[in-house]
């Protein structure tokens, strides 16, 4: 192409000398001083000047790369709309500023967890189905049966029987008498 402007260039400065216009010949060759056979001073083909460097869009969306989330896909997100590029538009984004964070239609309290694992989605101080399966708000580690939201836990019931500790007469041993039917915890029976 470079080869071409530059005969033509040739050609229309031999034109030129031979009519005795310089002139005309000298002002052809500044009128395109950028060599793209336009009459502008940008880089580009077309004969406008922008004045700025040329645009880029691989993905040819209309959008200028510098302002797309993704040059490659022209069904991908803008700056504008998503700031953080993560594909979640920012009015339903969690937090537009890190990708680490979902939509509010995954995660309901934005608190990092999926809506799927987390005891309650309105509240970002619960639990979470990892560490409390039953989501009563006592963590596994310390519930005696974490799939019976009704169980006792370890800090009221230490030897998970179901009788919490001031009511059981051996709190270490799940089979020992409970207080209702060993008052004095001698392990005879009140009734006997």
């Amino acid at each position: 192409m470079r080869t071409l402007l530059l005969s033509l260039t040739l050609l229309s400065f031999t034109l030129g000398c031979r009519s005795g216009n310089k002139t005309s010949a000298t002002q052809s060759l500044q009128t395109d001083a950028d060599a793209d056979a336009d009459a502008d001073a940008d880089a580009d083909a077309d004969a406008q000047d922008s004045g700025g460097p040329p645009t880029v869009d691989d993905d040819n969306d209309g959008i200028n790369a510098e302002e797309d989330c993704d040059d490659d896909n022209p069904e991908s997100t803008t700056v504008a709309t998503d700031a953080d590029c993560d594909g979640v538009e920012t009015a339903i984004d969690c937090d537009d500023q890190s990708a680490e964070f979902g939509s509010v239609w995954d995660d309901g309290d934005c608190d990092g967890v999926l809506s799927a694992d987390d005891c309650r989605d309105d509240d970002p101080e619960s639990t979470t189905r990892a560490t409390d399966a039953d989501c009563d708000t006592i963590l596994t580690a310390d519930d005696c049966d974490d799939l019976d939201g009704d169980s006792t836990t370890r800090a009221t019931d230490a030897d998970c029987d179901g009788t919490v500790t001031e009511d059981d007469c051996d709190d270490t041993n799940p089979v020992s008498t409970t207080r209702a039917t060993d008052a004095d915890c001698d392990t005879v029976l009140t009734d006997d």
